[in-house]
């Protein structure tokens, strides 16, 4: 089923590190159409596609944050984020702090 193969992308195949991502490559991934996909995430989830892919990233960028001393920087590259604004924004915005208040909150 859609839900199946859209889950197996992101969980399995890590799809959203891939920063270009987006709706009609996950259409075609999974042979369906952009607006069924759409309204998947809309219907199943209550957010937008880009909303589910950020909380994806995040949720990687936060598992590096506690396990890695990389730089920032390398983190949003290695999260599938176009750069380090990008990142710091939508982190803050999920997270409800910076990454770096994170990494010294998880590591404290």
């Amino acid at each position: 089923d859609l839900r199946t193969r859209i889950m197996h992308l992101f969980e399995d195949e890590h799809i959203f590190l891939n920063p270009q991502l987006k709706l009609s490559d996950v259409a075609s991934m999974t042979n369906s159409n952009r607006t069924y996909i759409s309204r998947f995430f809309n219907s199943s989830h209550g957010k937008t596609f880009f909303e589910f892919v950020n909380e994806y990233r995040v949720r990687y960028a936060m598992e590096m944050l506690r396990t890695t001393s990389e730089r920032i920087e390398i983190i949003a590259e290695r999260s599938g984020f176009n750069s380090r604004q990008s990142f710091h924004r939508v982190f803050s915005k999920i997270a409800g702090c910076t990454p770096e208040q994170f990494r010294t909150s998880a590591n404290g």
